[in-house]
């Protein structure tokens, strides 16, 4: 852009100077068609500049908004393809639910048929489980009890050997106190004795000034006495001394003991502390899988309750059934005794009748097993009914997990054409890519163009600047010819005027 600024600025200034010298030359009325040929190129070059930069903003703003777009794009793509994970994992965990159902189902069917389930049955197998959860928990819980007291007590054992050491700690501290304080006040009883001594001596001395050298001898004798009983003191003082840094070097040492005694019951003390916050969470841990627990059992109980409700109804259908059918057979069957003595009645009434009646009672034992054979056949039909409506239930449910099935299918068939969406918009981001480098290609040969016609302008400047020369040069030898006026010719006269 600022290379095309400075073309367009540079092509204004040579515009202007131009101007000015086309106005210069326009009074000399030298020949000019070149020169207006090359601005007219100049202009046009200029506005084709123009329309090839409009052109290449508009590619710009339609590039960004493609981007805008696309972008826009990928993130409802990636968005729908998240949803359709997440539908399908949901889809996924509801089937395998299902199944999990629908088989717990069908073994809690078969151990039903196989085992002749009764609320009596039912009763003691739920306080057997019952019983079995409570005891482990009880066991469990006592269990905790049991570690939180252990902790407890040694807790509160840890305290008490920490006040005991605390107790034993303001001794040592009292005593070493007491300690510090008499030798402090045996070393300033030393300090008075000496320092009342040595000015009794010196008292002495000045009042025995002048006195004979016996006196003196008892005076130095005396004086190394004095000095014999102060080293002395001095010997004991730094016993003493000696003592009491064997004291507080013990009582440091002890100290030292009893700070790391304190530092290991605090530390046991959180430990301790620890363990009781892991044995509540272990409680809290037993009581939430407790209540788990009794959360699954009500519903196995509620689903046993389901299955034991679902097999009365079934039992008390065939029943009735069964009755139905007895009913029915026994009606048939008395049908048949009644007609049977009308019949031996008949033969006995009429002998004559005799072939009659024993058509009529073959006919009547026919109708009996075609009635029989009905019954049965009523009865098979009930149970292939029966059987059938369990296909059915089973059938069904194999329909709904084959239309879950399906369901997934056209999912994963949505996310394919997705797929080949995305495909396809990256195809046009492509070609408008390609479109992009093209107009660039464009974009950079006009400036190659623009190039070229600077450098013609270049050359177009330097041959006026030669021109100008060439009019300085006439000019001033016109100056001359008018100076040397008298030998001018006619010619040169007429054309001078023009030229001014």
């Amino acid at each position: 852009m600022r290379r095309r600024v400075a073309s367009e600025g540079s092509i204004e200034e040579s515009e202007d100077s131009f101007s000015d010298h086309k106005t210069r030359f326009k009074s000399q009325n030298l020949p000019s068609e070149d020169l207006v040929k090359t601005s007219q190129v100049l202009l046009d070059e200029r506005s084709n500049a123009k329309q090839f930069q409009q052109f290449y903003s508009h590619l710009k703003f339609a590039h960004a908004q493609l981007q805008e777009s696309h972008t826009a794009l990928e993130g409802r793509f990636s968005d729908a393809l998240q949803g359709w994970l997440f539908e399908k994992q949901l889809l996924n965990e509801k089937l395998n639910r299902v199944l999990k159902e629908k088989q717990e189902l069908e073994c809690l069917c078969i151990e039903l048929q196989k085992s002749n389930f009764t609320p009596e049955r039912f009763e003691l197998i739920k306080c057997d489980i019952q019983s079995e959860v409570q005891r482990q928990y009880d066991l469990k819980l006592n269990k905790a009890m049991r570690e939180t007291e252990l902790a407890r007590n040694e807790c509160n054992r840890a305290i008490e050997e920490l006040k005991k050491l605390k107790i034993i700690h303001e001794q040592l501290r009292i005593s070493f106190e007491s300690l510090h304080e008499r030798n402090a006040l045996l070393e300033e009883s030393e300090r008075q004795y000496i320092a009342e001594s040595h000015q009794e001596v010196i008292n002495r001395l000045s009042a025995i000034l002048g006195s004979d050298t016996e006196t003196l001898i008892n005076l130095f004798r005396e004086n190394s006495e004095i000095r014999a009983q102060c080293n002395i003191v001095l010997d004991e003082s730094e016993k003493s001394k000696r003592l009491y840094d064997t004291q507080v070097s013990e009582l440091k040492n002890e100290l030292i003991q009893t700070i790391d005694a304190l530092t290991k019951v605090k530390s046991d003390k959180t430990i301790l502390a620890r363990k009781y916050e892991v044995l509540q969470e272990e409680a809290e841990m037993l009581s939430n899988s407790l209540s788990y627990t009794q959360t699954e059992l009500k519903a196995i109980r509620r689903k046993v309750v389901d299955l034991g409700r679902e097999k009365m109804s079934l039992e008390k259908h065939l029943k009735g059934d069964i009755l139905k059918l007895k009913t029915e057979l026994n009606e048939s069957r008395l049908a048949t005794e009644k007609k049977r003595i009308e019949m031996e009645k008949q033969r006995d009434e009429f002998a004559f009748q005799v072939q009659d009646l024993t058509n009529k009672m073959a006919l009547a034992m026919a109708r009996y097993e075609e009635s029989e054979a009905q019954c049965q056949h009523e009865f098979a039909t009930k149970e292939w009914d029966l059987q059938k409506c369990i296909k059915e239930t089973t059938e069904a449910s194999k329909h709904r997990s084959a239309q879950i099935l399906r369901q997934l299918e056209r999912a994963q068939l949505n996310l394919k054409e997705l797929s080949i969406q995305y495909k396809e918009l990256i195809m046009t981001l492509t070609e408008s890519e390609k479109s992009k480098l093209e107009a660039l290609q464009k974009v950079n040969q006009m400036e190659n163009q623009n190039s070229e016609l600077k450098s013609e302008f270049a050359m177009t400047k330097q041959e006026l600047i030669v021109r100008q020369k060439q009019v300085k040069s006439l000019e001033i030898a016109m100056q001359e010819l008018m100076s040397n006026d008298d030998q001018i010719p006619g010619e040169v006269r007429n054309f001078c005027p023009l030229m001014i």
